[in-house]
């Protein structure tokens, strides 16, 4: 990616006299793919990468490589190529004609596509008795490809083969590179079955480099982009809201705390909200850096840094509507979430609020917690507090626990437990957390909950993979939950019981002892030591149940309601498989494993499928070991049974 920043990048002009190429991991990358795929015979590439990625760059910074006179390298050393003298390069830039007249104009030939192809080859082996290399790049290759799908695509199709083939003897000193917008098959929609089959004969004959910046990446070529000096980086908030950034799961870890103190007066949440938004309805670096560069009404270049102010997310939301309000206002996979903002701060316009600046401060709240959920992966999770921290460090609003409580009460905001972060709401008459607490008082707390508790655990089935690799026949435990331990016999396709045993009876854990010293089955038990959490659990899932069967009778009428109580009721139910789990393999000893009738240490996955294969080398010690040629040719070899796909009814016949 070039530092002296312009629109776009043409390969047949060059850089510009200030450009300065920032070499990233995904353009070195793509570079020694290049060379390893080259001396592997493939010698015709296809780089792929949407919109204003640096592609054009990338291969510009790529000629000035092979350029032997350079001395600074960036992304290759010309003889990790070849040993050749010398480069020649044929530069063009796709446009909507025959390839055969594009190569044509370039060799300066007329004439019919075999006789281009002739004199290709004439041009070629005049350059390789000249002991000099021949790359040829065809930047906007797709320009190409979607005049050959419109007009005689047979024959577009077979000159592009015959080039390709050309091209991809392992023996020449050639290199073809071509970018696109999107896939090769891509621009083959309109075709018939017949010429998109040949369509991707030809495609095979290209190896295809995806050329995708990460977010994280753009960020940083943001930041050189940006660079000043420390002195020059007053703000002491930069620090605080990279480390909330980073704590809420907003950013990655490869999202560095220098580069985002260069990215000042932008904070982290607003340059990672930025970004994301340019990749999705922009053209990326292009339009990174256009968002830069640009002047006027909410740029960067015109922004005021001030105590406790940043470029925030509030200053993002009005960058992105005025720019690219003719992507949003059509329809697209947003919609939903830019209308949901507009309806919110409309809501919020419409409160009586203390003073304009506090409905100020309401909106900038209701954009940052929009563009927040918007951006923000699923792992993200953001408290009300550090929501307050962000506006107090990065907007300037010293109330921000006052207008949280405001928006909350008003329903424009809620925090959904579900997700563990701040919502815009769409708002209901109802009183959802008056419901719970009314449902708390009529719904009692679970007993006998077994049958319930059933319900909501998901089924579940353990293989036994050392049993298998030894023996070669596949062994299943299913899972069972019961209140007391039961001697169970395994029968069909189950070759063994893992009994979930919950209670609360006195001497309950004596009793599944004994239940397991006795038993010459394939029966492991799990006590559960505490179930306080899980009964939690199941007393939350049906106090959301009450409210949906009996609170919330009409669904069109409380959709709202009715769907934040649904979601809360499928959060829960998600907490309960997780608390069972965690619980089953915690070093923390909640719960006691016993196989006859001696307890045994299982505090990982590691110790229970040893505890498994322990199991079944006992009970079935007598299983034969596998020496039929369909399943195993050298009895030394038994370990590479483990990698076949062997049916189980096949196994279970040869016992």
């Amino acid at each position: 990616m070039s530092k002296g920043f312009s629109l776009s990048a043409n390969i047949e002009n060059g850089f510009s006299a200030d450009a300065q190429y920032i070499v990233t991991p995904n353009g070195q990358k793509a570079a020694q793919s290049i060379i390893d795929d080259y001396h592997s015979g493939i010698h015709s590439f296809t780089i792929i990468g949407t919109y204003g990625t640096g592609k054009s760059s990338f291969l510009l910074a790529l000629e000035d490589d092979l350029d032997c006179a350079n001395k600074g390298k960036r992304l290759l050393n010309p003889q990790n190529i070849s040993q050749t003298a010398d480069f020649e390069i044929l530069n063009i830039v796709g446009d909507y004609m025959e390839l055969s007249a594009l190569l044509g104009r370039k060799l300066n030939v007329d004439g019919r596509s075999q006789s281009i192809l002739d004199e290709l080859k004439t041009y070629y082996n005049r350059l390789k008795s000249q002991n000099k290399f021949l790359l040829i790049v065809i930047d906007e290759f797709g320009k190409v490809l979607e005049h050959a799908a419109k007009n005689n695509p047979e024959q577009e199709l077979y000159f592009l083969q015959k080039f390709a083939e050309f091209v991809n003897v392992p023996t020449r000193d050639i290199l073809l590179l071509t970018t696109l917008h999107q896939n090769f098959g891509a621009y083959a929609r309109n075709l018939t079955e017949t010429q998109k089959n040949e369509w991707v004969k030809v495609k095979g004959r290209f190896k295809e480099i995806t050329f995708v910046e990460p977010v994280e990446q753009l960020l940083f070529l943001a930041s050189q982009q940006m660079f000043r000096s420390a002195e020059q980086k007053g703000s002491n908030n930069v620090k605080q809201l990279y480390q909330l950034a980073v704590d809420t799961k907003f950013v990655s870890n490869a999202f560095s705390a220098e580069t985002a103190q260069q990215l000042y007066p932008l904070d982290s949440f607003s340059a990672f909200a930025m970004t994301s938004a340019i990749q999705r309805y922009g053209q990326n670096e292009r339009s990174l850096f256009s968002f830069l560069s640009a002047r006027g009404a909410n740029s960067l270049s015109e922004f005021q840094e001030k105590t406790n102010l940043t470029y925030n997310l509030a200053n993002v939301y009005d960058y992105i509507v005025y720019n690219f309000y003719s992507y949003l206002k059509d329809a697209n996979v947003d919609s939903m979430s830019w209308s949901s903002m507009q309806v919110s701060i409309e809501r919020v316009e419409g409160l009586d609020w203390d003073n304009a600046e506090q409905m100020t401060s309401a909106i900038k709240f209701v954009k940052a917690i929009g563009l927040l959920n918007l951006f923000g992966i699923a792992s993200f999770a953001m408290t009300p507090k550090q929501m307050a921290e962000y506006v107090r460090l990065a907007m300037n609003v010293q109330d921000a626990d006052v207008i949280i409580d405001k928006l909350q009460k008003f329903n424009i905001i809620r925090y959904a437990k579900y997700k563990q972060r701040l919502l815009l709401f769409e708002g209901t008459d109802i009183d959802l957390e008056l419901e719970i607490q009314k449902a708390g008082a009529v719904v009692a707390k679970p007993v006998a909950f077994i049958d319930d508790l059933r319900k909501f655990i998901n089924s579940r089935i353990s293989p036994v993979k050392a049993h298998y690799y030894q023996f070669g026949t596949p062994r299943y435990f299913e899972y069972e939950i019961r209140e007391e331990a039961v001697d169970m016999a395994p029968s069909g396709d189950t070759d063994g019981y893992i009994e979930l045993i919950f209670s609360s009876a006195k001497n309950a854990l004596d009793t599944v002892i004994a239940t397991s010293a006795n038993t010459e089955h394939a029966v492991i038990y799990a006590f559960f030591n505490n179930t306080e959490e899980i009964i939690d659990h199941l007393y939350n899932i049906q106090k959301y149940e009450y409210i949906l069967t009996k609170v919330l009778i009409d669904k069109e009428t409380d959709r709202v309601a009715y769907g934040e109580i649904q979601k809360l009721k499928e959060y829960e139910e998600s907490l309960l498989n997780k608390a069972v789990s965690d619980c089953l393999f915690s070093y923390k000893n909640c719960v006691t494993w016993i196989y006859k009738g001696v307890k045994q240490k299982v505090s990982s996955h590691k110790d229970f499928n040893q505890l498994l294969s322990k199991v079944c080398n006992d009970v079935y010690s007598e299983t034969p070991v596998m020496l039929n040629e369909l399943f195993n040719t050298q009895i030394e070899q038994r370990n590479f049974i483990g990698t076949q796909k062997l049916s189980e009814r096949s196994c279970r016949t040869l016992q």
